[in-house]
């Protein structure tokens, strides 16, 4: 198997070698394919979101509806900041 690397994971590689750590550069890949796995190990693994979840997760707000006509028009006849500064004392009650 060949690998294409930087000139920087070339000397990084060689440099590992020279202090003895590893004695050869598939030493030094096989260490770091180890340490990819045992950290990716460590990160939960969501199951993939059906159709309804995702509409239930990323359905529109009504700030979010109103957003596109910033900055600082009326929005269905209230001040888009007013709604915004109730909505967040709401939020934060």
């Amino acid at each position: 198997m060949n690998c294409v690397l930087t000139k920087e994971n070339q000397r990084q590689i060689e440099a590992l070698i020279r202090s003895g750590r590893f004695n050869n550069r598939s030493e030094v890949l096989r260490a770091g394919l180890r340490s990819l796995l045992r950290e990716e190990q460590g990160f939960p693994q969501p199951k993939p979101m059906t159709q309804k979840e995702f509409e239930e997760v990323y359905a529109p707000t009504d700030l979010a509806r109103d957003a596109h006509c910033l900055p600082g028009c009326l929005a269905g006849g209230a001040d888009l900041r007013a709604r915004f500064r109730e909505a967040k004392t709401q939020f934060l009650s």
